[in-house]
């Protein structure tokens, strides 16, 4: 797969689009490691196929399982949930 220079700037910012969710801490520097790879892996294969539609797919898979693994071990908290909390 094609690794280009615009593939690695892509990854870095999507990495840091997914650091606004967290504060920066270990935890939140293994997800924005994550989502480089992830940026690597989306953008080199939009870059081969000539076509974001199966990045946007995999992409759109992956935050769905990831939601519904979540919630099945409780992680997830809607919000009105964690204002309950405060």
């Amino acid at each position: 797969m094609p690794i280009t220079l615009p593939v690695l700037i892509t990854a870095v910012l999507f990495a840091i689009c997914h650091l606004q969710y967290y504060r920066l801490s270990t935890q939140s520097i293994r997800f924005m490691i994550f989502a480089f790879l992830g940026g690597i892996l989306l953008g080199a294969m939009a870059e081969m196929t000539e076509s974001i539609l199966f990045s946007v797919i995999l992409h759109l898979v992956f935050n769905i399982s990831a939601v519904y693994v979540a919630k099945r071990k409780g992680a997830y908290h809607h919000a009105s949930e964690l204002d309950s909390v405060k």
